[in-house]
């Protein structure tokens, strides 16, 4: 009896000793967690950041000095039937100022020339225009202008009406190709020009 006293307590003693052994190896056995960080919101872009990253706005020159040179079928008149066709060479000056979209001014002249004489023809301008296909090398454009003057020459003297029609390229921003159909009449006269040229935007 008293034996079996004194091996009762001897193996709880072991088992007490022995048990923090066992935690200490489960823990180094355990997969260390680290514990969750938290990271604050990225601070909302000021308004001089958003101003900074916007694509400005692009800005074309207001201004085309532009020449062109061509033909002009008659197509009525006293002489339509013995000399139908005329030399023709166009000159104008064009705003379009970007406060009224779409819209342009401007003056223009033109000659006119065959064997049988010349005709002069200059005028004030207004027309509309709009961009049709735009990138960094080309711009495309179409136009409609109404030119309101007076001719004199060989013709007479006479108040006169045109309408042009143009298709317009501009590249780099500086540098204008077009093509144009147009309509000329003034008293019993009228003509159809087809006419090419260039122009210098500024």
């Amino acid at each position: 009896m008293i034996a079996g006293r004194i091996v009762v307590p001897a193996l709880l003693f072991a088992m007490i000793a022995t048990s923090p052994a066992l935690v200490r190896a489960q823990d180094d056995d355990a997969e260390v967690v680290p514990p969750p960080t938290t990271t604050s919101p990225d601070p909302e872009p000021s308004i001089e950041e958003l101003e900074e990253e916007m694509v400005p706005t692009l800005t074309l020159p207001e201004f085309r000095l532009r020449v062109g040179g061509g033909v002009g079928l008659q197509t009525s008149g006293p002489v339509a039937a013995s000399e139908p066709v005329y030399g023709r060479v166009t000159e104008e000056l064009e705003w379009m100022p970007p406060p009224l979209e779409f819209v342009s001014f401007g003056i223009g002249a033109a000659q006119m020339f065959t064997t049988g004489g010349q005709i002069y023809q200059v005028g004030a301008r207004v027309g509309g225009y709009a961009w049709f296909c735009e990138d960094t090398v080309v711009r495309c454009q179409g136009a409609i202008t109404l030119q309101l003057g007076a001719v004199f020459g060989s013709a007479g003297e006479w108040f006169d009406f045109s309408a042009d029609a143009d298709l317009r390229f501009l590249f780099v921003e500086r540098i204008e190709l077009f093509v144009r159909g147009s309509f000329l009449s003034f008293g019993s006269n009228s003509w159809i020009n087809i006419i090419g040229g260039g122009a210098i935007a500024f």
